[in-house]
């Protein structure tokens, strides 16, 4: 690998965000007595993964070196780390010690010695940071293990029958399904060092400022030969501008030029195609040809650009999946949605008695079932009509918008706040004194399975700040609830509640109407999506409201992913004015911080003098 595509993999690494607030204070404590405090030092061992080609061998530690080199930790977040609970537990003198220390300024070594990468510093910050880096470098060897094991596999499979291995390609689609970027990054790493064919992050990396900044993403468009109004009516659809010159150095440094991300470009549904001209302008000679590429930011797809036309990118056709058509058959329906490739029905009901009904009659197709979302009403993607018809032509193009609450906030950054909060919690652990439960901390922070991290993100959102999930629940009643219940804040005192829904607040446009939302994961894309935050009891944080309310959380992607849900949807039900009973309540839904210890935690994190100004206000109050 050249000199050239070596700098992709430090740059794109380089720009992974490093979240500073993973420093491990408990971990000072247990190296003190190594530490000279004349001569403060300390270092990091990071194995090379063996057996690698010289080029993944390369890209893995320029990778590193890309991250390595973002640790210089500010003042600012030295000072959070000198106010923390933990560090204001302990005696003076140590407190004066480990200041001294903290602030210590010294020289930076990286260098590669005996098949590692010895990271070296005039500072703890090697020591403070081991867990997480260790915990990046556990994500890069599962994912190389698991996508190792597949070749293995595939290529025995295609021996046993006879069959040449030599084009197998393996196609690497998890890594996306990780809460935060960093996380999403190394782990597309590991399974590319494993003999994935695609490195899935990439995709991420290139259209995500493009996702925050609508200028930018015009720019970009423009780039790639759409005209000023054509670029704005793409952007404000949610199409994404990739062009060329930020696109092939990623393909190169993937050592493949037909996936981005983790679908293949202008990937075609087989069961809904698109119309012919789709096919035609797929030669780049084609006169309507552009240089360069688009994303659809709610769905992932990757397309070659061309000039605006009715290519029914997503298929021509009004299509529903077949997965249900016994159940299709047997319903009444006049309005369809479209959901990507397939189609679903809205089905007027009236009331809980009918849709029960309804339901037995749903084929299951998976392990985790039904699951429903109730809302006040159904919400829709808006897309400039020239984009409809690229992406639908004539057939039905109503889209539901089943956008993740960080999705909606251009301005919001998830991971920002994620490392926030895991960094609050974890100082209320420590705070304890209790070494087992903080070395039981430490080896689920540094677990590959992310399952520390996917339970503080399912906690943020069941308790009210933008996540990249989305709250459902397997109960029809408590969907029925929350369906037919107005949301309320007093602006003074900032206590949330609910008003149950009178007959006169029903607007008087049907397509305003509440409903319940039917939802399956039938597709492997979208298979272990659903998530809780149970792993958080151990250390005495007990999530009640999610309980009560049968509640997980699907986890809708990142921001190249926003529209995840909707692929799971499987009908819509509407909900006509009148009054609609459940055996919810309002007490019932949402226990009181006395009863709901992970609710108090978060109240904690909303008024904590570090952190409360800046996330505090996205946590729902539900009590005064």
């Amino acid at each position: 690998m050249n000199k050239n595509k070596l700098d992709v993999f430090l740059e794109v690494f380089q720009d992974a965000a490093f979240p500073f607030l993973t420093a491990d204070l408990g971990r000072y404590f247990d190296v003190r007595d190594d530490i000279d405090p004349n001569n403060i030092s300390s270092y990091l061992l990071i194995p090379i993964p063996s057996d690698l080609s010289a080029d993944r061998k390369n890209a893995f530690i320029s990778a590193v070196r890309g991250v390595i080199r973002t640790i210089d930790v500010p003042d600012s977040v030295v000072d959070v780390f000198l106010k923390s609970e933990f560090i204001s537990s302990v005696d003076q003198k140590q407190q004066t010690e480990f200041e001294r220390i903290i602030r210590k300024e010294g020289m930076f070594f990286l260098t590669e010695k005996n098949n590692n990468l010895v990271w070296e510093e005039e500072t703890v910050w090697p020591a403070l940071y081991s867990t997480f880096i260790n915990h990046l470098l556990n994500l890069t060897s599962l994912h190389t293990v698991l996508i190792s094991k597949r070749v293995d596999e595939m290529e025995s499979g295609l021996k046993k029958s006879g069959l040449s291995s030599n084009n197998l390609n393996i196609l690497s689609e998890y890594p996306r399904n990780l809460p935060t970027g960093i996380q999403y990054a190394f782990a597309s790493l590991g399974a590319w060092i494993g003999g994935a064919i695609n490195l899935q992050y990439f995709g991420y990396y290139a259209s995500i400022r493009q996702i925050h900044f609508a200028e930018l993403n015009r720019r970009y468009l423009g780039m790639v030969n759409y005209s000023e109004n054509e670029s704005s009516n793409l952007s404000d659809s949610g199409i994404i501008g990739l062009p060329a010159t930020l696109v092939l150095p990623l393909f190169e440094g993937q050592q493949n030029g037909s996936i981005f991300g983790s679908i293949s470009i202008d990937e075609p549904n087989i069961a809904n195609l698109p119309n012919k001209s789709f096919f035609e302008t797929q030669d780049i000679e084609s006169e309507l040809a552009l240089p360069g590429f688009i994303l659809d930011k709610y769905y992932r797809a990757t397309f070659r650009a061309r000039k605006p036309s009715s290519y029914a990118l997503y298929g021509s056709k009004t299509l529903l999946r077949d997965h249900y058509k016994d159940f299709y058959d047997q319903i009444e329906f006049d309005e369809l949605l479209r959901c990507k490739h397939y189609s679903v029905p809205i089905i007027d009901v009236s009331g809980i008695e009918q849709i029960e009904s309804h339901i037995k009659n749903i084929p299951i197709h998976s392990d985790s079932g039904l699951f429903y979302r109730g809302q006040r009403k159904l919400y829709m993607i808006e897309r400039h009509d020239d984009v409809r018809s690229m992406l639908f032509a004539d057939s039905c193009s109503r889209e539901p918008s089943l956008i993740t609450s960080a999705a909606r906030d251009s301005s919001y950054h998830y991971d920002a706040m994620h490392f926030t909060l895991r960094y609050f919690i974890e100082q209320k652990i420590l705070k304890k004194g209790d070494l087992i439960l903080a070395e039981k901390w430490r080896e689920m922070a540094a677990d590959p399975t992310c399952k520390l991290d996917m339970a503080i993100m399912a906690l943020a959102q069941h308790y009210g700040i933008p996540t990249h999930g989305l709250d459902i629940t397997n109960s029809l009643d408590v969907a029925l609830w929350f369906a037919t219940n107005i949301f309320k804040m007093d602006k003074d005192s900032g206590i949330s509640h609910y008003k149950k829904m009178e007959k006169s607040d029903w607007p008087a446009d049907k397509s305003e109407w509440p409903v319940i939302i039917v939802c399956q994961t039938v597709t492997h894309s979208i298979s272990g999506s659903i998530h809780d935050c149970q792993e958080l009891e151990e250390f005495g944080f007990k999530a009640k409201r999610p309980i009560v309310q049968h509640a997980s959380f699907f986890q809708g992607g990142h921001s190249d992913h926003q529209n995840r849900l909707a692929e799971s949807v499987i009908c819509v039900f509407r909900l006509p004015p009148r009054e609609h009973l459940t055996k919810c309540s309002y007490s019932s839904l949402f226990p009181s911080p006395d009863e709901d210890s992970a609710y108090k935690l978060m109240l904690d994190f909303s008024s904590s003098p570090e952190f409360g100004k800046e996330w505090g206000k996205h946590v729902n109050r539900f009590h005064g």
